[in-house]
């Protein structure tokens, strides 16, 4: 079980297999987060355009009570509910596109997201701007208008795109 887990975390990037040595965990770059970044753009697209037809009124009102309780505030609970607010609206999509290949594939991404999520979760302000491009994309969403939900979406996969860099950034010049 422990070789099956090692070579999945080396087939998603995560470690590095060394023969006769130990695994080492992956350095991700400013590179890294740009190349994750940009592919991540052109399969959510995809994944959004394909799974248009099949998203429904009740898929979008779940959604929007879900951003409803997620609101940013004072609460201390607002931060985790943003984060699954955050992966509820990108797994309509992906879950919705009907393309399993497409899926496999954005899951594996959506494992690298989750770890940057939690650095931008830790950021009350990117948590906070994040919050809104979802709910600007749920809204186009709302309201059937396909090209503007295309464009928002690439447009906050892009911005997050810079949080993590500068966070990567901070953490580098940190050390």
């Amino acid at each position: 079980p422990l070789r099956e887990a090692m070579r999945r975390a080396a087939e998603t990037g995560f470690i590095i297999l060394r023969p006769n040595q130990a695994p080492i965990t992956r350095p991700l770059t400013a590179d890294d987060v740009r190349d994750l970044y940009a592919l991540r753009e052109i399969l959510e697209a995809h994944a959004l355009d394909s799974a248009w037809p099949r998203l429904t009124k009740a898929d979008l009102r779940s959604l929007r009570a879900q951003a409803e309780q997620a609101k940013p505030g004072g609460s201390r609970a607002w931060p985790e509910r943003c984060l699954k607010f955050d992966l509820a609206l990108h797994s309509l999509w992906a879950n919705q596109c009907g393309n399993s290949w497409l899926l496999a594939d954005l899951e594996r991404h959506y494992q690298f997201l989750r770890i940057f999520q939690s650095w931008v979760g830790r950021n009350p302000d990117a948590l906070a701007e994040s919050y809104s491009e979802h709910v600007a994309i749920l809204d186009a969403l709302e309201q059937g208008d396909k090209r503007a939900a295309l464009n928002l979406l690439s447009q906050h996969i892009r911005q997050s795109a810079h949080l993590v860099e500068a966070t990567l950034a901070k953490a580098s010049a940190g050390k």
